[in-house]
């Protein structure tokens, strides 16, 4: 949700700015390949007998694999050191490939079925 609040937050600036001249624009990376994988504390709480407990381990293996399979994050910099010098943004920037095709995807469906296929990819 907190990556959510901050594209709309992004949205409100780049609308309301745009007559100023300034742009904004957000960049989702996915999951990167950095040391937070291995750094990654559960909850005290997530213990077997949770109703979360067998969810959350599927979900956090998910992003394990797709963080160590990802191009880490010097191709964030990369992209910011590009935007920074293009004269025109666009309003969402994806950097790892998946998301990039479920971006494409996301303009011919509806927001119910983006949501179940994000939720599939994580239980």
């Amino acid at each position: 949700m907190s990556k959510k609040a901050v594209d709309g937050l992004t949205e409100a600036v780049r609308m309301e700015c745009k007559s100023f001249g300034i742009q904004a624009t957000s960049i989702n990376p996915g999951d990167m390949k950095t040391d937070f994988t291995a750094n990654r504390v559960r909850a005290a709480a997530l213990r077997p007998g949770s109703p979360y407990y067998e969810r959350s381990l599927k979900s956090i293996e998910t992003m394990k694999e797709s963080e160590m399979s990802s191009r880490g994050p010097t191709v964030v910099g990369e992209l910011v050191c590009t935007l920074v010098e293009a004269p025109k943004l666009k309003p969402k920037y994806f950097v790892e490939p998946q998301y990039k095709r479920l971006l494409f995807l996301m303009r011919f469906m509806s927001n119910a079925r983006i949501e179940k296929l994000i939720e599939s990819l994580y239980t």
